[in-house]
């Protein structure tokens, strides 16, 4: 499932004139990572609290945590830029990336950020398996320049919104994976 969400995201971002139907189908992809990441979220606490004392954890969490943040800011300074985020047309809008992701620098930031937690959580892994799942998850940081363009660049507000939301997803699914990693070497 998560790969053909990535594989459609690909397609779709690729479109320069986006229709209502495409417009539509980012938003429920967008929506549907929203819930996704509430729910990892939800399950992570609760592992949190398992892990407590683990003070590699509590690192891995506090970055993954303010990365999430930060991409939720970005996020909203491109719903700013592109106008009324409540209409269709708004949505379509191809600069609102442009002038948040290239002019003001956030795509290079957010990629540079995404590799430091990458890093960091692969300190954290001690199997083979749970890095190889890592490495997999932030497979698109070995070309940032490429993937960058390839994501955002004159691409409608909504294509960016929705591959944000599924850098926050990759986050907060990395997180969960150390956890689960960190309790079951626990026991």
């Amino acid at each position: 499932m998560r790969y053909f969400i990535y594989s459609v995201l690909i397609i779709l971002i690729g479109c320069q004139s986006p229709s209502d139907k495409i417009v539509e189908n980012f938003k429920k992809v967008d929506s549907s990572l929203d819930k996704a990441n509430l729910s990892i979220e939800n399950a992570n606490r609760q592992l949190v609290d398992a892990l407590i004392t683990d003070s590699g954890f509590i690192k891995i969490k506090n970055a993954g945590t303010a990365l999430v943040t930060y991409i939720e800011s970005v996020k909203e300074k491109i719903k700013q830029v592109s106008g009324k985020v409540d209409t269709d047309e708004e949505m379509t809008n191809l600069t609102a990336s442009n002038k948040v992701m290239f002019e003001q620098k956030k795509a290079d930031t957010i990629f540079a950020a995404l590799k430091n937690f990458q890093n960091l959580a692969l300190l954290k892994c001690e199997q083979d398996s749970v890095k190889d799942k890592v490495n997999i998850k932030f497979r698109y940081l070995d070309d940032n320049e490429k993937q960058i363009n390839t994501f955002f660049k004159n691409v409608p507000a909504v294509a960016a919104l929705t591959m944000l939301s599924k850098f926050q997803n990759d986050v907060k699914s990395t997180e969960n994976v150390i956890l689960l990693n960190s309790l079951i070497k626990k026991k």
